[in-house]
């Protein structure tokens, strides 16, 4: 009875000590799990460059992450209508992006893109991928980016 006993503890502290060592490999935006993902999902067909930060391929988008190896499948973005707008931002039929990030409320038609990080449509400004709360689309300027 010990020896069967110790024997499960063995297999569950082996389990644990994998996964502690091979878990942040398989986490949600580790580069193994992305690379699965969109091999996966997108196939692995040649990728065409739309510039340094994005490509695409028939069925996928991608950002590009400061490695050119490193690509990460933008979810729900369109290949067939995908365009840069200008620096780390981008635009499909349905919506805006900043990296693989979505800006749900933005007015595609309005969209301006004021710095790396600001940009604003006719109702709101945003900070990267967020809305500034409270802040007035008509009257905001950039004076200085730091």
């Amino acid at each position: 009875m010990v020896k069967k006993a110790t024997k499960i503890t063995f297999i569950i502290i082996t389990i644990i000590i994998i996964y502690i060592i091979l878990g942040p490999f398989f986490a949600e935006g580790s580069i193994i799990r992305n690379n699965i993902k969109n091999h996966i999902h997108c196939g692995n067909s040649t990728k065409q460059k739309i510039t340094n930060n994005y490509k695409k391929n028939k069925k996928c988008v991608f950002y590009t992450y400061k490695n050119p190896h490193k690509n990460i499948m933008i979810e729900g973005a369109e290949p067939e209508t995908f365009q840069h707008i200008k620096q780390w931002y981008g635009k499909d039929n349905n919506n805006i992006y900043r990296y693989r990030s979505t800006i749900t409320e933005a007015n595609m038609n309005k969209f301006e893109v004021l710095s790396v990080s600001y940009a604003k449509d006719d109702k709101n400004v945003y900070y990267r991928n967020k809305k500034i709360e409270g802040a007035d689309s008509d009257s905001f300027k950039l004076l200085r980016y730091i």
